[in-house]
């Protein structure tokens, strides 16, 4: 399924390509109140996760693309462990659940 979501992707640039697999995961992926979801084949398969789903289906996809876990900030080429992925997709994912909340 990675796969066939990367192939879709002809962004070029390293923001264009995290902008590309963000918006597909926000649009095709829910998150799992009920906590029993949580693989990257819960997200890409199920359509359902907890933050380490969405971690491992945004790295493998990057990977994919030549991400491979690493991130540009600011131009600094950063090293990101399948951790720190993970706490940043979960400080979006709070911040676009808030402002959905306050709308």
């Amino acid at each position: 399924m990675a796969d066939e979501v990367v192939r879709k992707c002809d962004a070029q640039s390293t923001l264009d390509k995290i902008s590309y697999v963000y918006n597909y995961l926000c649009d095709n992926v829910s998150y799992d109140t009920s906590y029993e979801a949580g693989s990257i084949y819960d997200a890409l398969v199920g359509g359902r996760t907890v933050c380490s789903g969405y971690a491992s289906a945004f790295q493998v996809m990057m990977e994919k693309m030549g991400g491979g876990g690493h991130m540009n900030i600011a131009g600094a080429q950063v090293k990101a462990s399948p951790d720190e992925v993970e706490r940043i997709l979960k400080d979006i994912i709070d911040q676009e659940y808030q402002e959905e909340n306050t709308k």
